[in-house]
């Protein structure tokens, strides 16, 4: 980045951080599309152990760069802006007061096949004594992937536990590293069927995991040097689950989360010594425990975070829940998440939104009781009237009990207000993901159009319990369709959806879900959209097979069903059933997304025209499978827009 657009940057953020308190919108009749398409000003945000620094994964330009401020009182100063030129800053993290882990990718083809690479560099707060964090010998291969830290050693400024083999990249071995020389120290040898490993509050490597057969498997030893014993083996296809939160400042206590006893997973301290669960710690009666997040002076858990209709905590420590909730009435109208934290707690950063509020960080000094706003994260957006979202529920056709959310537009403050509607159905990747109360620009700039969105949380999700998850498998273009379209049926026996004006839109799974909803139910939907989509499910496994390890190809023959069953799979594939859809659909596709290969979306748009449907192909360069740049975003959602305008008038 030339010094010019350095310049620019640090302009624009400057900008926001006065905004916050100054900054007016013009509120114009129609918000244009870019104003929901552009990303989001800040992704990703880590404070330095010591509370004196802030990185920030900043949106300049369109694309994501990384930014340092050193914290002086209520006041922020840029010591550091990246030039990262065409790589992607996947993630960033403090291994130090003074010393920031940052991870690089990009798109990249290793014997024609796509694939990303990543690279792990550590910087100074200013931005120097830039080190790669892996050494190879010239001429060595390097290897595809070289950013997985194990752990990040608070208690050690000078190392932290990253896991690689060159000679074996199926059994990565845990490599004590320098962040200052990047020379790694062997501290585990890698092991068939472990596929990483997790160290004690000590920095010794005490359990590993991985895939063994067709069961998830994970080992386990009472000391680094005795010998390792199985700690838990489930079978993919089972309805158990099993989490490892992390061990505890006791080297004998391991924190999991579990539905060993029925129901949700809920967290448990497991003694290592005595190879049991000694006490239920946490357990939500509706909805599984989604991670710990722990105190970094005494490496206990503080709170459990849920997620039943949003994102909720429970609170062990009294004093900082106390805070917690005075900065959230500070906040009125917004819901607070804590984001991170300095380990002597006294600066924190929070995100503070709503679902119709897109919302803003905030750096919070408890000692100075100062909360300094870093300014809007879509900033074209405030001001602007937002739509409203609703949590309702229904019943499946068999019975089955469905969670859901309806997005109106803003003038409707109640679902029942709204009568005969437009309505998008959004099912939402995964499929083993699920949708919750935030913020999404994707269905807010649906309801600035005044279409009602309606998002199903399907059979085969997470966060309801093992069972509600376990429905789904081998559902594929059944069970789990079809609590999408009971969704839009009872919407339409509501009388808040327009039976003649409704279409389905989805990414990744999602775009699954849209076709064979094209398939299956074609008078039920005017439209169609896909996005990075999964047409061909069989061709998706034989990639998984082919995958080192073949690590998650039991996984999906269970979620979907037995490879060699060809029958099923022709039922099941929304491009095999390409002349049964009888209406018009759009599709497009990231050339380097490397989650689902654009030759998925091809494939589809080509099946579809040589059976003379009607069908738009947007071909997008840049993005990935999640459309991570604006030059992405910005045509895909114009060309969205656009395609619903036609289609539900």
């Amino acid at each position: 980045m030339g010094q010019r657009r350095r310049l620019h940057a640090w302009a624009i953020l400057g900008l926001f951080i006065i905004s916050a308190v100054f900054f007016t919108f013009k509120v114009e009749a129609a918000t244009p599309v870019e104003a929901f398409a552009r990303l989001p000003v800040f992704d990703d945000t880590a404070i330095s152990p010591d509370g004196k620094y802030l990185a920030l994964k900043t949106n300049i330009e369109g694309r994501y760069y990384l930014q340092i401020f050193q914290i002086n009182g209520k006041k922020l100063e840029r010591t550091y802006i990246s030039d990262t030129s065409d790589l992607d800053v996947r993630w960033i993290e403090w291994a130090s007061p003074t010393r920031l882990l940052v991870s690089l990718g990009k798109a990249y083809r290793r014997a024609g096949v796509p694939v990303t690479e990543t690279r792990l560099f550590a910087i100074n707060y200013d931005g120097t004594k830039m080190k790669d964090m892996i050494k190879q010998e010239k001429g060595d291969i390097q290897l595809q992937v070289q950013d997985r830290v194990v752990d990040f050693l608070w208690d050690d400024p000078n190392h932290v536990i990253m896991t690689y083999n060159e000679d074996n990249v199926s059994q990565p071995r845990a490599m004590l590293v320098n962040i200052n020389t990047g020379k790694g120290t062997n501290i585990q040898r890698g092991k068939e069927d472990i596929f990483n490993w997790v160290a004690d509050r000590q920095g010794r490597i005490r359990l590993g995991y991985g895939k063994k057969g067709e069961n998830w498997h994970a080992i386990i030893r009472e000391h680094d040097n005795d010998n390792w014993r199985t700690l838990v083996s489930n079978s993919y296809s089972s309805d158990r689950s099993y989490i490892i939160f992390g061990f505890d400042r006791d080297p004998n206590i391991l924190y999991v989360g579990s539905n060993h006893e029925g129901g949700t997973t809920a967290v448990y301290k497991y003694d290592v010594k005595a190879g049991r669960y000694s006490e239920r710690v946490f357990r939500h009666p509706d909805v599984d425990v989604r991670s710990v997040i722990w105190n970094k002076q005494t490496w206990t858990p503080r709170r459990v975070e849920f997620i039943a209709d949003r994102s909720q905590y429970a609170w062990w420590e009294p004093s900082a829940e106390a805070r917690f909730k005075e900065l959230q009435k500070s906040l009125p109208g917004l819901k607070i998440r804590l984001v991170d934290y300095s380990i002597d707690d006294n600066v924190w950063l929070i995100y503070a939104g709503n679902t119709n509020k897109p919302g803003a960080y905030y750096l919070y000094n408890h000692g100075l009781r100062s909360l300094i706003p870093l300014g809007p994260q879509y900033p074209e957006l405030e001001g602007v009237p937002l739509g409203n979202t609703f949590a309702f529920g229904f019943t499946a056709r068999d019975g089955l009990a469905i969670p859901a959310f309806l997005s109106l537009p803003a003038k409707f403050k109640d679902p029942t207000s709204a009568k005969n509607l437009p309505m998008v159905i959004i099912p939402y990747g995964g499929p083993n993901n699920r949708d919750f109360l935030t913020f999404d620009p994707t269905r807010q700039m649906l309801t600035a159009r005044g279409y009602a969105v309606l998002q199903v949380i399907f059979r085969g999700s997470r966060g309801y319990g093992a069972n509600f998850k376990s429905a789904g498998y081998g559902e594929w273009g059944g069970k789990m369709q079809d609590d999408v379209t009971d969704g839009v049926n009872y919407l339409i026996g509501q009388g808040i959806a327009d039976r003649s004006r409704i279409c389905i839109f989805g990414g990744s799974y999602g775009g699954y879900a849209a076709l064979m909803g094209a398939v299956k139910t074609p008078d039920l939907y005017r439209c169609a959209v896909g996005l990075n989509g999964l047409y061909n499910p069989r061709q998706m496994m034989g990639g998984e097979y082919k995958f080192v390890g073949k690590r998650d190809f039991a996984y999906w023959e269970a979620v979907i069903g037995d490879y060699g069953d060809q029958d099923l799979f022709k039922r099941i594939s929304p491009e095999a059933r390409a002349a049964e859809i009888k209406i018009p659909v759009l599709l497009a596709a990231a050339d380097d997304d490397r989650m689902i290969r654009a030759r998925q979306t091809k494939s589809m748009a080509d099946e579809l025209k040589r059976n003379k449907k009607t069908v738009e192909y947007l071909e997008l360069e840049s993005g990935g499978h999640n459309l991570t740049t604006s030059e992405s975003r910005i045509p895909f959602f114009k060309a969205l827009d656009d395609f619903l305008a036609k289609h539900l008038k």
